[in-house]
């Protein structure tokens, strides 16, 4: 066997071989391509999620003109809408659950405002856009008073 022989291709390969090194180089290039488009992706869905979080984070604050005996179902529905609304949510599409199973200290029935068990002045009110009040679809808004201040915050249902 000559070495013309041992040659694993024919002799009319080797005018092939810049157009098949050309083939796998767009497929490098266009693997490439994919997945830096995949990374700006994850990086925009990564930023946008961070922002919303900050922002979901934000505490709100409302004066009063004289603090309240007590806070009740309205005053912390009313101010959770405010913290709601201050968020950028449209509150004529999220409206505030009517879930709650404790009352006031004067004994009437709240609404919407859950108190926390061990301090009455503290508590939820959450927020659906849907009918299916799923996790997506709601919003829970931390509501507190101190003093003539009530304290608001807006997070993600989990």
């Amino acid at each position: 066997m000559s070495d013309e022989e041992n040659h694993c291709g024919a002799e009319g390969d080797d005018d092939d071989m810049p157009a098949k090194r050309a083939g796998m180089g767009c497929k490098t290039w266009a693997l490439l391509i994919l997945l830096l488009i995949s990374g700006i992706t994850w990086l925009v869905v990564f930023a946008a999620n961070r922002v919303l979080s900050l922002k979901m984070n934000a505490t709100h604050s409302y004066s009063l003109p004289s603090p309240p005996p007590f806070l009740n179902d309205a005053l912390a529905t009313t101010k959770a809408t405010q913290a709601l609304a201050s968020e950028g949510y449209d509150t004529s599409l999220w409206k505030p659950l009517e879930l709650s199973k404790t009352s006031d200290p004067d004994g009437s029935h709240d609404k919407c405002f859950q108190r926390d068990a061990t301090n009455p002045a503290r508590g939820i009110v959450m927020f659906s856009d849907s009918p299916q009040a799923s996790a997506k679809n709601s919003r829970i808004v931390h509501v507190e008073l101190k003093a003539n201040q009530i304290v608001c915050r807006v997070e993600m249902a989990k």
